[in-house]
């Protein structure tokens, strides 16, 4: 597939094989095949013998997957010191609507709280605080919550 020149993490389980693929505009897609039961390739619930493009929306700090029977689990890095699809964008003056801009204002002013927090308890604090604001559904927020808990018990 001409789409997979540049694959980031490959992840094969017993029915199903994904692909996380860069593209050159640095976006991030995931492509399966096998067998597409329970949820195993979403968008293809008969599953395919080929590499597809599965409909999910895939995070650009996207680094490594891995799936289960029901979920398909992204795993991603927030590295500080990466320049992100958002500030090149900003910086390239390429246009975007009104609410593509604010959100990133919104996530730029996020992380410069948090690169301005001294301790990790106050790190913790201030992430608590944005996860509050974020528009997640309940359990999101408790999940995300509990996980900060955890993290702040351990250090």
């Amino acid at each position: 597939v001409a789409q997979m020149a540049c694959p980031v993490h490959i992840w094969c389980g017993l029915h199903h094989t994904l692909v996380l693929i860069q593209g050159r505009d640095m976006r991030k897609e995931i492509f399966g095949c096998g067998c597409g039961a329970g949820g195993r390739l979403p968008g293809w619930p008969k599953g395919s013998p080929t590499f597809v493009k599965l409909h999910v929306k895939v995070p650009l700090c996207t680094r490594s997957m891995c799936s289960t029977r029901e979920c398909l689990y992204m795993v991603c890095g927030y590295d500080t010191e990466e320049v992100t699809l958002y500030q090149q964008e900003e910086q390239a003056g390429t246009p975007g609507t009104k609410l593509e801009k604010e959100t990133g204002t919104t996530y730029r002013n996020y992380m410069n709280q948090l690169l301005n927090c001294s301790s990790r308890q106050e790190h913790v604090a201030k992430t608590k605080e944005i996860v509050a604001q974020m528009p997640l559904q309940g359990h999101q927020k408790d999940f995300l919550w509990e996980a900060l808990n955890v993290i702040l018990r351990a250090s």
